[in-house]
């Protein structure tokens, strides 16, 4: 019997909704005797509805879907008997300290970095990964063996202090591709390969190795193979 990772599963109907326009996906796992056994997969990005969702298949067995949302973000489907809301605080230092070795590959910062990362960002998990990556390519650290080692001194102002500058410190030191990331943050947050190449003048190969890069860093996310391929911020 052919088996199916459901982690590998998530990850690509995941990608699926961030490029979908609806921000939605589904796929139907088939099990069993004959196939008999369907239990399908929704993934909803950003909170998105399941209004006029087209599912795959009916389901056989019962499904646990799990949708995350911002607070200001107010779902219709709360108070429904079969709803059970879960509010996600902020991580605790410990749980900062383990996120940063997650984002690192398993390899240690230097303690006085790991430190500031963690006093920095209040426990906001997006703002750990993305400051935790500015680090990291921004040269303070050098791989060495299973951890890695300062540069030098961890100025506190080499640092990044929010989101937003962590963001641009890692399109600053992707200077080739900052044009044709501020091209394709002015065609919205999700846009074709054809049209930023309409858009976007300069040789095609300088465009999809920008691409490329921006993919690489996880500043977009790519669906399909150029020229057919959809991004989406």
């Amino acid at each position: 019997m052919e088996s199916t990772s459901l982690t590998a599963l998530t990850e690509e109907q995941l990608t699926l909704a961030r490029g979908a326009t609806n921000g939605r996906s589904a796929h139907t796992v088939h099990g069993g005797h004959d196939h008999r056994l369907r239990q399908t997969l929704l993934v909803l990005a950003a909170g998105q509805g399941l209004d006029e969702h087209e599912s795959p298949g009916e389901a056989t067995l019962q499904v646990l879907v799990i949708i995350t949302f911002r607070p200001e973000f107010t779902p219709p489907w709360i108070g429904r008997p079969h709803v059970l809301p879960f509010n996600l605080n902020r991580l605790a230092p410990q749980q900062r300290a383990e996120m940063i070795v997650l984002v690192t590959g398993g390899k240690a910062l230097p303690k006085e970095i790991a430190e500031q990362i963690i006093d920095r960002t209040d426990g906001v998990p997006l703002f750990i990964e993305e400051l935790t990556k500015s680090v990291v390519e921004s040269g303070l650290v050098t791989v060495a063996g299973d951890r890695y080692a300062a540069t030098g001194p961890a100025a506190p102002l080499a640092i990044p202090t929010t989101l937003h500058a962590s963001l641009l410190a890692r399109l600053d030191r992707l200077a080739p591709t900052r044009e044709v990331a501020q091209i394709a943050a002015a065609l919205g947050r999700s846009f074709s390969h054809e049209l930023i190449r309409a858009v976007a003048q300069m040789p095609q190969l300088k465009l999809d190795d920008a691409l490329e890069q921006l993919v690489s860093a996880e500043l977009i996310f790519r669906r399909g193979i150029a020229p057919d391929a959809e991004y989406t911020f």
